[in-house]
């Protein structure tokens, strides 16, 4: 897709159809930007390559370059080769002319008010121009020449009431657009001219930075948020800062990883919302289940959520159990949607075995879906020995393959609960 852009003054302009512009319009995650001057008759004349860019950050394409005021420029932007969806492209060309952030300094911190609604987001603002102190040093900054955090943004916030505070600058939850982000915050005696008491910092690796933190009221927050990247990325340089109360923990009931006669794996999402939280599954053959596995822990300041699974004991065969994954912290207890599974011994028919061209041997069954089933194999039936599991190649289908010497010329199968 073609554009044309004529900047009204020479100036730094940023042109991005990356990552600051998938949480508006453009769902294309891979792009492609060229941009080019016209030698002379408009279109017809468009043959001076400007400026190009296949991967500004991940796989989105933006161009940050000095462009002439008054001048015409023609920007052309294609889906990447890695792309693979096809009702699914819709695109978005963003264009900024960066100034620096106000709140690049303590001096211009951004206001958070005290009775804000929460979460309460704060604007967006462009990092690209920002500058990096050398008077402050968190304690949890990533090592590496090339992830030295810089080009910070100051936020200040008085909380109306104690609590414990989720600040995040999450995708999904915020316009973030910088890939990897660091938090910290700090308390100061004397405002703005320090010094600085650090009260936590938060790297949480490599990605946009959150953390859960208790607050006090009549106490003034600096809250920072740093770019992991020693130079700016063009297209992931915006960030927005949320604030939200800790809650009680969110869970979402899986369905079930695997059954055995000796139990199940359970799968879950759980989310402990920044307090300390614990969780585990309900299960049971009739509607008020009756039965829990291992409680775990989550310990507090975590505010992301994880898949996790849990096992189960021994299930009674060819029976309904109805199962719920639950979770509670001090705010309160959740519990997700149920579902159901079935525990089957019936013995599954094994049809005759096709022979591969390699001498190998290929035979499906039905039986029942995540189910464990070993497949044995002998010469002779009366030495067994176990080849592998079954594949679940879809719904009730399975399959098992066993490659073996073309010289053998008897072979004999049985598939075995474990």
């Amino acid at each position: 897709v073609w554009f044309k852009f004529q900047p009204p003054a020479t100036a730094l302009y940023t042109l991005s159809a990356g990552a600051d512009t998938v949480l508006r319009n453009t769902t294309v995650k891979d792009t492609s930007m060229a941009i080019y001057t016209s030698g002379g008759g408009g279109c017809s004349g468009v043959t001076n390559l400007f400026a190009f860019n296949e991967d500004s950050g991940v796989l989105g394409s933006a161009v940050s370059t000095n462009m002439v005021g008054g001048t015409e420029y023609y920007i052309v932007v294609w889906v990447g080769k890695v792309e693979t969806r096809t009702n699914d492209l819709f695109l978005e060309l963003k264009i900024t002319r960066p100034t620096v952030a106000a709140n690049n300094l303590c001096s211009g911190a951004v206001v958070i008010p005290s009775n804000a609604q929460l979460p309460y987001n704060t604007p967006v603002v462009d990092t690209t121009l920002g500058s990096t102190p050398t008077t402050l040093a968190p304690s949890c900054a990533p090592t590496g020449s090339d992830r030295r955090p810089s080009r910070p943004v100051w936020y200040t916030w008085r909380p109306a009431a104690a609590g414990t505070y989720i600040i995040s600058t999450k995708a999904g939850e915020t316009a973030t657009s910088v890939e990897d982000t660091m938090i910290t915050i700090y308390t100061s005696p004397n405002g703005c001219s320090g010094p600085f008491a650090e009260e936590i910092c938060n790297d949480n690796g490599v990605g946009r930075g959150i953390l859960a933190r208790p607050l006090a009221t009549n106490i003034t927050y600096y809250i920072v948020v740093w770019d992991n990247s020693r130079d700016y990325i063009p297209g992931e340089t915006d960030v927005q800062l949320r604030i939200a109360p800790a809650t009680a923990p969110t869970v979402t009931t899986l369905p079930a990883i695997s059954i055995a006669s000796t139990g199940s794996v359970l799968g879950g999402v759980v989310n402990a919302n920044g307090l300390q939280s614990r969780f585990w599954f309900e299960y049971g053959p009739t509607a008020g289940l009756g039965s829990t596995s291992q409680t775990k822990l989550i310990f507090a300041n975590i505010a992301t959520p994880f898949t996790t699974n849990l096992a189960t004991a021994s299930l009674l065969p060819n029976t309904l159990y109805r199962y719920r994954f639950a979770a509670s912290n001090s705010i309160g207890l959740v519990k997700g949607d149920e579902l159901t599974f079935v525990y089957s011994n019936a013995r599954p028919f094994l049809a005759q075995p096709t022979r591969q061209g390699n001498g190998g041997f290929r035979f499906q069954f039905e039986a029942n879906p995540i189910q464990f089933y070993m497949i044995q194999g002998s010469t002779n039936l009366l030495d067994w020995e176990d080849l592998g599991l079954a594949t679940n190649v879809s719904g009730t289908l399975f399959q098992y393959l066993h490659e073996q010497a073309t010289s053998e010329t008897l072979r004999c199968y049985r598939v075995r609960l474990p």
